[in-house]
């Protein structure tokens, strides 16, 4: 069996789809969430593919976490290295429901068990979805299909549970 191509910090990956460039790297990761791979994807949709030293300047449109070597060749290739993009505005945010009162609360939409993080630091319990900041991205480890959607078409492929957050 061949072994998947490996992977590191600074890597930056092309996506493809719908005739669209999109890029992302591989930034950092979370201890917080499950060592997960942090990515940064890049702002900017081409109509065809880009030279690392253009992408690498680009601003950061939003992070999210996946497993990037499970992606690879299948979803994104990977067509460089560039300088690490600054990680200390990525945020992240999930909704701890462990018991069935709070699942309840969270299907009518009131959970107020939302907690956000930086990463690799503790979650911090902010209450109620309002109290969430409206640039934090969801906290899920996604799989390469629904990052790719996100990434090209601006959402996930589901809605997160009962609390009506796509992205």
């Amino acid at each position: 069996m061949k072994s998947k191509p490996q992977s590191r910090i600074g890597d930056i990956f092309e996506v493809k789809g719908n005739g669209l460039y999109r890029y992302f790297q591989f930034a950092a990761l979370d201890i917080t969430q499950l060592n997960s791979d942090v990515v940064a994807v890049y702002k900017g949709v081409f109509s065809e593919p880009q030279k690392v030293e253009d992408i690498a300047i680009l601003p950061v449109d939003f992070f999210s976490h996946t497993t990037v070597r499970v992606g690879l060749p299948k979803y994104w290739q990977k067509i460089g290295k560039g300088p690490i993009v600054n990680t200390s505005l990525a945020i992240f945010k999930d909704v701890d429901d462990l018991d069935e009162e709070d699942a309840a609360a969270s299907a009518k939409g009131s959970s107020d068990q939302w907690c956000i993080w930086h990463i690799g630091e503790d979650f911090t319990k902010v209450g109620e979805y309002k109290n969430v900041p409206e640039h934090a991205e969801l906290g899920l480890v996604f799989n390469a299909e629904s990052l790719v959607m996100r990434i090209l078409e601006g959402r996930y492929d589901f809605v997160y549970g009962y609390y009506g957050v796509d992205r």
